[in-house]
């Protein structure tokens, strides 16, 4: 059988798509792992580990409102390019958090992460 070759612009579609789905999942993998290390590291009890842990559902409901208007105004690519850089960013305030055992910098760069993960998808 013979293999079509596939059209450029639609390779490059199908990555794009790839990465959209992988950077958030990546992300949420690294996170969930290490969260009993998080919550030692931050010396955090259970219900202060929860309130951490709150900031990604706000930022994810706050990502979720603001996308439909963002789209309307910039287009669909830019929405999704800044919630992905919302979502690498908030990954490295959470580790600059947890390195200095700041849980108020964690619990914002777990904002930036679920912001960027309701925008974008």
């Amino acid at each position: 059988m013979d293999s079509v070759p596939v059209d450029p612009q639609v390779r490059r579609h199908r990555v794009a798509l790839n990465l959209c789905f992988a950077i958030p999942g990546v992300s949420l993998a690294t996170w969930v792992t290490r969260t009993p290390d998080v919550r030692d590291g931050l010396g955090a009890s259970t219900a202060e580990m929860g309130l951490v842990l709150f900031g990604m559902s706000i930022g994810s409901m706050l990502g979720i409102l603001a996308a439909g208007a963002l789209v309307a105004r910039y287009a669909t690519r830019p929405v999704i390019i800044a919630g992905m850089a919302l979502v690498l960013a908030g990954v490295g305030v959470v580790a600059l958090g947890t390195g200095t055992s700041a849980a108020l910098l964690v619990a914002c760069g777990l904002m930036f992460v679920g912001a960027g993960i309701g925008l974008s998808e």
